[in-house]
């Protein structure tokens, strides 16, 4: 990496609002989450062993913040799926922002992050979970959805043991209250923009559709705004984001 491009990335982690977690175990503002393995153990038998060492997140506020509800009013970021990774004993360098699409993200020049805060000897898991703000704001048509997101790949650098997630945006009350952007497109065509991307063999395709039912989307302990997850929502995402980077690591 030249000294530019170190310059660049060091700049892009100082000037975001950056979560870096180096695998803390206490309990980070979470009280029964904690996953530490057993001291008994066997290397084989630690479930640590079957994940990478380094976790990088890009998203939005989804994956930003936690958002409060009139029951847990006291939901912050110290309740996120960042955090509740990190008790699991990876590294976590969350590059998701309030706002966040994915052209703002080629725009902050992301991939520098990713480059600068990648690699360990366990390997590295990217998971990218773009997608709302575009389809939300219409910021971007499903062309330039599409565009923006494969120049964002292709700008990662490939190294050993890396493995690229590309997790559809969840199911959301937009999904049931049938909204359309003005060019007359559905959440669903941004899922199938990943879906399409990840089958060309860019990344691997996460399959978010399943995850929420519209019971537990409509619920405010999980998504309070059938959008924005709260705390329930964040323990919820991440266990389904630890039963896959697992089983893609334990195949390896």
């Amino acid at each position: 990496m030249s000294t530019l491009s170190k310059y660049v990335a060091i700049s892009f982690l100082c000037i975001t609002s950056t979560v870096m977690l180096g695998g803390c175990g206490g309990n980070s503002g979470i009280s029964g989450h904690s996953a530490t393995a057993a001291p008994t153990a066997s290397p084989k038998e630690n479930p640590t062993l079957q994940l990478p060492g380094t976790l990088i997140i890009v998203g939005n506020s989804i994956m930003a913040g936690c958002m409060a509800s009139l029951h847990q009013p006291y939901c912050d970021y110290s309740m996120t799926t960042a955090h509740l990774i990190a008790e699991q004993g990876l590294r976590v360098v969350n590059l998701s922002r309030s706002g966040n699409t994915i052209a703002s993200a080629n725009a902050q020049r992301v991939d520098g992050g990713i480059n600068f805060t990648q690699g360990d000897e366990r390997g590295t898991a990217i998971w990218i979970t773009l997608g709302a703000n575009d389809f939300i704001w219409g910021s971007s048509s499903i062309e330039q959805y599409r565009n923006h997101y494969l120049t964002l790949l292709n700008r990662i650098d490939r190294i050993a043991k890396q493995k690229i997630f590309c997790a559809t945006p969840l199911m959301s009350g937009f999904d049931y209250d049938h909204r359309t952007s003005s060019e007359g497109t559905t959440y669903e065509d941004y899922r199938q923009v990943v879906r399409d991307i990840a089958g060309e063999g860019q990344c691997t395709l996460v399959e978010t559709s399943q995850w929420f039912t519209s019971a537990e989307i409509y619920d405010e302990f999980e998504m309070p705004d059938t959008l924005h997850l709260g705390k329930d929502g964040h323990i919820h995402y991440a266990k389904h984001l630890l039963e896959t980077i697992r089983a893609d690591y334990s195949d390896s």
